[in-house]
């Protein structure tokens, strides 16, 4: 298929062209005018571009062939651009009307989600409330609770000092002196107060 091969080299030289001419890139082919060299195809793309003096002089040179050929090359060519154009259409309306449906369903979930949120608040409302009054209890409570503690400790040490000598006996009578030297260590500083 030589013939498929000459269009899209013929098209890709177009497009060239078009780009060349719309930036004014200097010393790139397709660059120069008209006169310069141009195709025939890349003719067709040249602004100011006149179809009937081209048709006209394709005429008057006996290239009807090659008319023809162009003709059939340039509505293949713009069946497939107005293909692509469609379908890119068709793409992002879909897609804008994917993302519409999909803010739609948003909106009403949270609509539907507002009397949630209401409980919720009134809830996390309820729990603050809790907290606050614990909290404004163990405030009251808790140089009691202090002092209480201060007091168990105390009656710990006072415990231990109490079963000293009990602990001391059994350790001399069984021959464990380390471990009455040890007892006595522990309670010498409260002995000393």
């Amino acid at each position: 298929r030589p013939d498929e091969s000459r269009r899209g080299a013929g098209r890709g030289h177009r497009v060239g062209a078009l780009l060349n001419s719309y930036y004014r890139i200097e010393g790139s082919p397709g660059s120069d005018d008209a006169s310069a060299g141009i195709t025939a195809d890349g003719i067709l793309d040249v602004q100011g571009f006149d179809a009937r003096q081209h048709f006209d002089g394709m005429v008057a040179s006996g290239h009807l062939r090659e008319l023809v050929s162009q003709k059939k090359d340039l509505d293949v060519e713009v069946g497939s651009l107005d293909g692509e154009m469609q379908s890119l259409v068709y793409k992002n309306y879909t897609k804008f009307t994917q993302a519409a449906d999909v803010v739609l369903q948003m909106k009403y979930c949270l609509d539907g989600m507002e009397p949630d949120f209401q409980m919720l608040e009134a809830a996390i409302g309820r729990v603050s409330e809790c907290q606050a009054r614990v909290e404004d209890g163990v405030w009251e409570h808790s140089s009691q609770i202090d002092v209480l503690l201060k007091r168990q400790r105390l009656c710990k040490k006072l415990q231990v000092l109490w079963e000293l000598p009990g602990t001391l006996k059994r350790c001399l009578d069984r021959g464990e002196y380390g471990k009455a030297v040890e007892a006595y260590c522990c309670c010498s500083d409260f002995l000393r107060q």
